[in-house]
């Protein structure tokens, strides 16, 4: 595969292009080496062959087969219910005529709150956005009052809808969720998340290791769940 066309308001040749039309929330305050918008940007741009070798690979071992091209859209909004709470923000959205990839990127930054904080600090539309994400996600029968499901974190359960939801829109039947975590210095940080990610997975897929089939809008979506590493060096990036 080495078709990967990036859109967002204007064809996305290069990394100021993408800082212009997809900013991070933070914006160029944000915006910065070591940190995971520009490192996911600068790999996707001026790596295109590792990128490509990358999306091939993961999508070859899980759902089977060799894509030829991709459309993307970088900081892709998904607009989860209970809107009130706000929208869920892609670091990167991909697709094509089979599949959709929800890439979230992380470098020195955690995954943040656990469920069950965010459900005790939030409003009523948020708790209900929470049952709503519980119900969807999470094998019947677990829920805020187990404690291994409140220490899972918040934005693993609105990345994982996100993406199902955007595969239902665009009428898929498989989707993956795709974490790339850059080597920093922080390991402690690096540990965390990948402890945190692995977690989220065994529970919601059990015996299934790293797929799940969920029922969205009463359609049936297979969903991977896949991280991979990539050490940042001075002049590449090496995916482990």
């Amino acid at each position: 595969m080495r078709k990967i066309n990036l859109e967002k308001m204007a064809k996305i040749s290069n990394v100021d292009i993408w800082l212009k039309v997809a900013p991070p929330k933070g914006g160029e305050a944000q915006w910065k080496d070591g940190r995971s918008a520009k490192e996911l940007a600068r790999f996707v741009i001026e790596h295109p062959e590792d990128f490509s070798n990358l999306l091939e690979e993961v999508v070859k071992s899980s759902v089977g087969y060799v894509p030829s091209s991709f459309t993307g859209e970088p900081e892709a909004v998904t607009r989860l219910p209970h809107s009130s709470s706000g929208p869920r923000n892609h670091d990167l959205l991909l697709f094509d005529k089979r599949i959709v990839i929800g890439i979230e990127a992380k470098v020195d930054e955690p995954f943040g709150n656990s469920i069950l904080q965010e459900s005790n600090t939030s409003s009523t539309d948020k708790k209900d956005r929470i049952d709503w994400l519980i119900e969807t996600i999470l094998p019947e029968g677990r829920g805020l009052d187990d404690r291994e499901v409140g220490n899972l974190k918040y934005q693993l359960f609105t990345a994982t809808a996100g993406t199902l939801l955007e595969a239902a829109k665009r009428g898929k039947k498989k989707c993956i969720f795709l974490i790339l975590v850059f080597h920093s210095k922080n390991k402690p940080v690096k540990e965390t998340n990948k402890k945190s990610f692995d977690d989220f997975v065994r529970i919601v897929c059990g015996e299934n290791k790293n797929s799940k089939e969920f029922q969205v809008n009463d359609n049936p979506i297979t969903c991977w769940f896949i991280e991979k590493d990539i050490e940042i060096t001075p002049q590449a990036y090496k995916i482990d």
